[in-house]
């Protein structure tokens, strides 16, 4: 028999962050099925960007206010803390955190 291989699972080296935060014109993001961990205030939130789901990741620190420009938005179940901005979305998008 020879030597198995293990799959190479991909990764983004400089992290999540730097990857959305290098385009101007992202209009939704729902990244699904991984454990991205990273501080919500170091996400750029551009005018483009209508729709954000980070539910069930590892992010962590408080809401910035610019989420109030967004048509929707689920924060659920992550590690976020602190007192939430004025906005329009229900407590469902925040259930969960610590």
């Amino acid at each position: 028999m020879g030597k198995e291989i293990a799959p190479r699972i991909p990764t983004i080296a400089a992290g999540p962050v730097w990857l959305v935060n290098k385009t101007d014109h992202l209009v939704a993001s729902g990244p699904s099925r991984n454990k991205l961990r990273f501080l919500l205030g170091s996400l750029r939130i551009v005018g483009t960007l209508k729709k954000l789901d980070l539910a069930r990741k590892l992010v962590y620190g408080k809401v910035p206010n610019s989420v109030s420009g967004l048509e929707s938005l689920n924060l659920s179940y992550n590690h976020l803390r602190g007192q939430l901005p004025a906005t329009k979305f229900s407590v469902s998008a925040f259930v969960g955190n610590d």
